[in-house]
């Protein structure tokens, strides 16, 4: 793929914008997107990278208050309580709005796309698992690890 993937905490890529534009590109050549199915789904995403932004940033606040609401002395249990709940509201918020994203794009493609799309991302997902193998020689599950 074009573009620099770069390390993140917790093992995760960053990708970058030519990433993402070649992502679409391949989806495109592998699934036989027509331009309006591109164009949609490029402004999907568009959307759900601006929501992601806003949300690692409400996120962060959020982290930052229950940190400061845990130091405080002495410490009020109801604040950290609703400090809590709060970063719990927006990891769910988060988690929705992914799904939510995910489910758009699929109403978009056709139902031969879509399986096609499935089909795809077994392999890619075989192929992560075992390129993860290779590099550390212990074996993980095929499944996704749960958010920190």
């Amino acid at each position: 793929m074009a573009g620099v993937a770069l390390a993140a905490p917790g093992g995760r890529r960053k990708v970058g914008e030519a990433d993402r534009a070649s992502r679409v590109a391949a989806w495109q050549q592998e699934l036989g997107l027509n331009d309006d199915q591109v164009g949609q789904i490029q402004k999907l995403r568009a959307d759900a990278r601006r929501r992601a932004i806003r949300q690692r940033a409400d996120l962060q606040l959020a982290r930052l208050n229950l940190r400061e609401a845990i130091q405080a002395s002495p410490v009020d249990e109801k604040l950290v309580q609703a400090r809590t709940k709060e970063l719990s509201d927006l990891r769910s918020a988060n988690l929705r709005a992914r799904v939510e994203t995910g489910l758009a794009v699929r109403r978009i493609l056709t139902p031969e796309q879509q399986e096609k799309a499935k089909e795809l991302r077994g392999a890619r997902r075989v192929r992560r698992h075992e390129r993860r193998s290779e590099n550390d020689g212990q074996e993980r599950p095929l499944t996704r690890p749960e958010p920190r």
